[in-house]
């Protein structure tokens, strides 16, 4: 939360209904409603009424702050998945083809998309290949760092963009550490107006405003966004 109000005044902040803490260690919607793992929220949040009514109130410290954190587990549907294949067309090349599925709604589009791939250190050249007329794509090699770096300006729900990697080796790959020393692929990226847990902001409130109808109240908005923290897959 950014909170920038005169005087830090209370506020009232309120989530799903439906939302239930821990109840059977499952995640998503069932017979118990909204279900999360655990959760834990700021010094600054009472949180007296939140069993009960989902609702919390707030003593904002001025500028950004985290109201709360929470765990979810499961089985959901991750906002991209990751498909790795390996080719070899020789005892002394190895082509890795990525394969990336954006598996969130049409609607919306991811951006900042930065994928990373580690490269064994015993190669004579590394070749990136992108899909045939992509625009705003760019994948590079970096010798003094052993990796490649692949960034995708924007990526629409639904779609799925490629590139091959062309590792030409020292030594042969029927050497099983050069496998071993591929990846693991790492990912960046932001989804805007996209929520991979479904926990939602019902009402956000300023009290006095909220108690006062007669003062202009000040401006308030909920932003969605789902940014990656810890996205690999081991090839």
């Amino acid at each position: 939360m950014k909170s920038f109000l005169k005087g830090n005044p209370d506020l009232s902040l309120s989530f799903n209904d439906d939302l239930v803490i821990g109840k059977g260690n499952s995640y998503g919607i069932n017979k118990y409603g909204f279900t999360i793992d655990d959760c834990n929220f700021h010094q600054n949040v009472d949180i007296s009424t939140f069993d009960n009514t989902k609702s919390v109130k707030i003593k904002p410290p001025e500028g950004e702050f985290i109201v709360m954190n929470y765990r979810a587990s499961g089985d959901f549907n991750a906002p991209f998945r990751i498909f790795p294949y390996f080719e070899e067309p020789t005892n002394y090349r190895t082509d890795l083809i990525l394969k990336i599925k954006a598996t969130f709604p049409k609607e919306n589009s991811a951006n900042g998309i930065v994928i990373k791939c580690p490269i064994p250190t015993q190669v004579s050249t590394v070749h990136t290949e992108l899909t045939k007329g992509v625009t705003g794509q760019e994948a590079e090699y970096s010798q003094s760092g052993n990796i490649v770096v692949w960034k995708i300006k924007k990526m629409q729900g639904g779609s799925e963009q490629s590139l091959k990697i062309k590792i030409n080796l020292q030594v042969s790959n029927q050497d099983s550490q050069v496998r071993k020393q591929i990846g693991p692929v790492q990912m960046n990226f932001n989804v805007p107006m996209f929520n991979i847990t479904n926990l939602s902001v019902k009402t956000l409130r300023v009290d006095e405003f909220s108690n006062n109808p007669t003062k202009d109240a000040p401006q308030r908005w909920v932003r969605y966004i789902t940014q990656s923290h810890s996205y690999v897959c081991r090839l």
